[in-house]
């Protein structure tokens, strides 16, 4: 999958800067985490006496829409049309030097 996103981001002509090595990062956790979860809730199913199929479809229903939802948190980031001084501070928010 991350050879994906870089070969989208090479195509595409974007760099690997401090933001979008942010982005990746929080991805790749929020990737591995639910499949941690769903995997950790299917086995807790099989244990009770599920089979495998109706565990795997009740892991799938629990954590699909907490997953869309956190995904759509994360949309305006992705859409806005400011550079990386947007996100760690432009230059109204440094102190200015005064002239005396």
């Amino acid at each position: 999958m991350l050879a994906i996103v870089l070969l989208v981001m090479y195509a595409t002509g974007l760099d690997l800067h401090r933001i979008t090595l942010g982005a990746l990062i929080i991805a790749l956790g929020l990737l591995v985490d639910d499949a941690i979860i769903a995997i950790e809730m299917m086995v807790v199913k099989m244990e009770q006496g599920w089979d495998r199929a109706r565990a795997a479809t009740f892991a799938w229903t629990s954590t699909a829409f907490p997953t869309l939802v956190t995904a759509v948190g994360f949309l305006p980031v992705g859409f806005a049309k400011s550079t990386c001084a947007g996100y760690r501070g432009g230059p109204r928010t440094r102190p200015s030097a005064t002239r005396h």
